[in-house]
């Protein structure tokens, strides 16, 4: 096990492999920019640590229990499991998280974009916020559910489908220039045109009346700006639950 217990910020650019694992100890930031193949796992205690890329923090899993973030320099994929009740901070450009099972104490994408990939529900045990100018996305099969409060200010994007709803929280907070898109559509291969295009999907469900606040500036589908033809996207609002509906015109 290698234990970082650096006294002031240190980024390493170097290469760790082997079968043991990493430890982040210390209150200070530690920087991982290699291209990381040591096995054990990491472990961050106690104050930050920092990787630009989806390949700097080695094999499976990450045990958060302070502040991890995504600083990528690129767009790329971070397939570790993660756990632990940390804070995960995205920054930087876009980072997919592909890890099933996936657990984290809270979610912050201040900038650029955080996708998430995983096969089932993404746990966050307290609160998760999108900053203006930013984006969280889920893909196919991916949700989110939370223990506390979702705050939209950016982007929401989602490939709508099953399962639903995609968002489960407490209470959730839609800002007033958010924007949801219809990143993409997803359904079994019994159904039918008509009924991909006449059918309502749960996007977001809080635990009680009066618990959603905000509406979405703008609903797009595949980020276009403009009327997709022969395809229509509504909208509905309770004081619980968000919910879309598609639907055919030509």
């Amino acid at each position: 096990m290698l234990t970082a217990n650096n006294s002031i910020d240190t980024r390493f650019d170097s290469v760790i492999g082997g079968s043991g694992g990493v430890t982040k100890t210390s209150g200070s930031t530690l920087v991982l920019s290699g291209v990381n193949a040591y096995a054990g796992g990491t472990i961050i205690d106690t104050g930050a640590l920092v990787t630009t890329s989806g390949a700097s923090l080695g094999g499976d899993p990450v045990a958060n229990g302070a502040t991890l973030q995504l600083d990528f320099a690129n767009d790329g994929v971070l397939a570790n499991v993660l756990r632990g009740a940390g804070a995960l901070i995205k920054t930087g450009g876009a980072a997919a998280l592909s890890g099933a099972g996936s657990t984290q104490g809270s979610v912050s994408v201040d900038a650029g974009a955080l996708r998430f990939t995983q096969d089932g529900a993404f746990d966050i045990q307290g609160n998760y916020t999108t900053a203006p100018g930013a984006a969280t996305t889920l893909g196919t099969r991916s949700t989110l559910m939370l223990g506390n409060a979702f705050a939209m200010n950016g982007t929401l994007n989602n490939v709508v489908g099953v399962p639903e709803p995609a968002i489960s929280a407490n209470t959730a907070a839609i800002g007033p220039d958010a924007m949801f898109n219809v990143a993409g559509y997803s359904a079994g291969p019994a159904a039918s045109a008509s009924q991909l295009a006449s059918s309502t999907f749960a996007e977001i469900h809080t635990a009680a009346p009066g618990n959603l606040n905000g509406t979405f500036a703008a609903t797009r589908i595949g980020g276009s700006a403009v009327p997709v033809d022969y395809l229509t996207l509504t909208s509905a609002y309770t004081r619980q639950d968000y919910v879309i509906g598609l639907g055919l015109t030509w």
